[in-house]
């Protein structure tokens, strides 16, 4: 069997990873919604604890899947804050994901009450937001599908306000070890997804390809330092037990 070759050419690969999550939205909502893998809902609910967003923040939901951190936000604000006026933005770049994400979130009292939105957009630039509009920008496993993310960080810090917090998590790839089990993990995942077709194969060989390519963390904690965030500590901390990465970056306030 020949050797599958991606282009990497950043529209190009774009262009292929929204044809893969296209091919999945429905499937992917099934699994990792958290309905079948429960580690996802934990690993969700994890994040926004040590997130602990303050009462009345504005959320911006970067790559959104099928809305699940948003909704793990606002029953945040509703348990822990008992606030009734935060809200969210919803950005994804694929229409079937966030129709799900719609489908998911557009009859909850947040959204009646007009406190959610959602946009149909790329990370790399989002003329319909303004600059300092964002407290929080949460990126939950989609990073590793950003084709430019120094213009994806960039983006990141014009539209938080100044001395909001970035909030990226991916796989941690640090070590061969954990790497080499994270990326069997993964690609077992998105086979179960894929359900054995030619063509759902070769979209999950696309999206593998993505996930295996993303930097370890220090070199990834580099990359928003370069992008202007400050970084504490050493940057991140591990999740799921320690087969993730949280970084957290603040928007300097000068």
């Amino acid at each position: 069997m020949g050797k599958l070759v991606f282009d990497t050419t950043p529209g190009v690969e774009t262009n292929e990873l929204d044809e893969a999550y296209t091919t999945f939205a429905e499937e992917y909502d099934k699994y990792h919604g958290g309905s079948s893998v429960p580690q996802t809902t934990i690993a969700k609910k994890e994040c926004m604890g040590l997130i602990s967003p303050k009462p009345g923040v504005k959320f911006l939901d970067m790559t959104v899947g099928t809305g699940n951190a948003t909704m793990y936000f606002f029953e945040y604000q509703d348990r822990i804050n008992r606030n009734t006026v935060s809200t969210a933005t919803l950005v994804d770049l694929n229409t079937n994901m966030l129709s799900i994400a719609k489908k998911r979130l557009g009859d909850t009292k947040w959204a009646k009450d007009g406190r959610i939105e959602f946009i149909k957009g790329n990370a790399e630039h989002m003329p319909e937001i303004s600059d300092n509009s964002f407290d929080i920008y949460c990126c939950y496993l989609g990073m590793h599908n950003m084709p430019n993310r120094n213009k994806v960080l960039r983006e990141a810090m014009r539209v938080l306000k100044p001395g909001g917090k970035i909030y990226v998590v991916e796989f941690d790839t640090g070590t061969w070890r954990i790497g080499k089990a994270i990326r069997g993990l993964l690609f077992q995942f998105l086979e179960l997804i894929a359900g054995g077709s030619v063509q759902n194969r070769t979209m999950t060989l696309r999206i593998h390809h993505s996930g295996r390519a993303f930097p370890s963390p220090p070199a990834f904690v580099q990359e928003m330092k370069d992008a202007g965030f400050a970084m504490e500590n050493n940057g991140y901390r591990g999740i799921m037990y320690t087969l993730g990465a949280l970084f957290i970056g603040t928007k300097p306030t000068e």
